[in-house]
């Protein structure tokens, strides 16, 4: 995975991945390349906008097709936090340390 920047808004993290392999065709939700990274590109905006709840919805889209993506994780938990959800925010938190013990992204207080 290529980090490529962090935008302004606490949840929004916009990578790019070489994922063509694991999302045409073998995932419960089959997405090409170019729909996951749209996705990823909308639930980014979506939280920039202050769009938690549509932010959320899409990073899960992303999700059913890359199960084992920290960083979708940590990006919807920071906007599960900024819905007030705090012990979905935490969940989301806690799976994205489980996937990635090194995952920088994780902004909610997990020590190490």
């Amino acid at each position: 995975m290529t980090y490529v920047t962090a935008a302004k808004s606490t949840c929004c993290f916009i990578f790019e991945s070489d994922l063509a392999d694991r999302l045409s065709g073998s995932g419960p939700l089959a997405l090409s390349k170019a729909d996951f990274l749209e996705r990823v590109r909308r639930s980014n905006q979506a939280c920039q906008q202050g769009e938690f709840g549509l932010a959320v919805r899409l990073y899960s889209e992303a999700l059913t097709a890359d199960p084992q993506n920290c960083i979708l994780y940590s990006n919807r938990s920071a906007a599960y936090l900024r819905l007030g959800q705090y012990s979905t925010a935490l969940d989301d938190a806690i799976k994205a340390r489980l996937i990635n013990p090194k995952c920088w992204l994780i902004f909610i207080g997990i020590s190490t």
